[in-house]
C-alpha cells in the first residue's frame, strides 16, 4: 500500500521560536532564560539556557517531547499538516524536523472530508439611491 511521506526540517531560528512559544504555554518545558545553543543528538535535542544571573543550565528533550512544539509552529506558520498522518520529531541531515507518514486510505479519506460546499448565501444586492420623488 502506498503512503505520503513528509519531512519539514526547522532551521536553528525557527527551532528557538518554536520552543519559546511552547514554553509560554508550558512554563515547565524548559527552565526560564535565554536559549542560547541547540544541540541535536541521537536521542533528541539538547538546549542551553543562560539565566538572569548569567549561569548556564543544560536541559535535555527527547524526540517525543519536540513533537508538539514543532506541530504548533507549522501550524502557527500556515503550514497544512495532515490530521490523520502520524507526526514524530526526527533528525534530517543533522536537523531537527518533523515526520509524517500517511497511507493511502487516510490520504483519501482526508482529501474527501476536506472539501466541504459552501452553503449558499443570499447576497444582498447593491445599494441603489432610491428616485427622486416630487
Amino acid at each position: 500500500m502506498p503512503q505520503e511521506y513528509r519531512l519539514i526540517t526547522l532551521s536553528n531560528e525557527e527551532l528557538g521560536i518554536a520552543l519559546a512559544s511552547h514554553r509560554r504555554v508550558h512554563p515547565d518545558f524548559l527552565p526560564p532564560g535565554v536559549m542560547t545553543v541547540f544541540l541535536v543528538t541521537a536521542t533528541g535535542l539538547e538546549v542551553t539556557v543562560a539565566g538572569a544571573d548569567g549561569a548556564t543550565q543544560r536541559s535535555s528533550l527527547d524526540f517525543a517531547a519536540l513533537a508538539e512544539p514543532l506541530i504548533t509552529f507549522c501550524l502557527d506558520s500556515n503550514i497544512k499538516l495532515p490530521r490523520a498522518a502520524e507526526k514524530r520529531a526526527v533528525v534530517s541531515e543533522g536537523a531537527l524536523a518533523l515526520e509524517m507518514r500517511l497511507d493511502s486510505e487516510a490520504a483519501a479519506l482526508e482529501d474527501a472530508t476536506a472539501w466541504v460546499p459552501r452553503p449558499s448565501r443570499n447576497k444582498p444586492k447593491a445599494w441603489r439611491p432610491s428616485p427622486l420623488r416630487l
